[in-house]
């Protein structure tokens, strides 16, 4: 019985090493792809540049990355998962008292209804609900910070 724990428990440990390696092999992969996310080497300083626009307390609705975003911003980031047109994002902004807005351009949008709105040919429709605050690219992506308009 005893020889029968010892063999499940090495098997057990070199299961959870053979994961671990995967594991560490996978993340090495996605740093140093050139096209990755990870790769960006000024995404940390951008993101810390562009959020300074935002005084602190107050939510940012993103189009993508939000945890990313309230790690590095030290404010909420949220995506408007229910808003599926410029008027729906305007309206659950307004009801929740939020009123920035950044896109990250060159990752599509977390809701898919809003993907358009938050490419490049449809960040112009944002004018009619939005002001546009402040923008800085990093070294692949492009940050559109936005303050929604008082009367909208």
């Amino acid at each position: 019985m005893a020889s029968g724990m010892r063999l499940l428990l090495a098997c057990a440990a070199i299961f959870l090493v053979l994961v671990g390696l995967y594991s560490a092999q996978a993340q090495v992969n996605n740093m140093t792809n050139p096209h990755g996310f990870n790769y960006d080497q000024s995404f940390i300083d951008v993101v810390k540049k562009i959020t300074q626009h935002v005084p602190e307390g107050e939510t940012i609705v993103v189009s993508n990355l939000a945890p990313h975003i309230t790690y590095l911003s030290e404010r909420k980031a949220v995506i408007p998962w229910g808003a599926d047109s410029i008027e729906a994002l305007a309206s659950d902004m307004k009801k929740s008292r939020w009123n920035y807005l950044l896109v990250i351009e060159g990752r599509s949008s977390s809701v898919k209804d809003l993907q358009y709105l938050f490419s490049r040919d449809g960040r112009s429709e944002l004018k009619e609900a939005f002001n546009e605050i402040a923008v800085h690219d990093s070294d692949l992506l492009g940050f559109h910070l936005y303050k929604l308009r008082s009367n909208s």
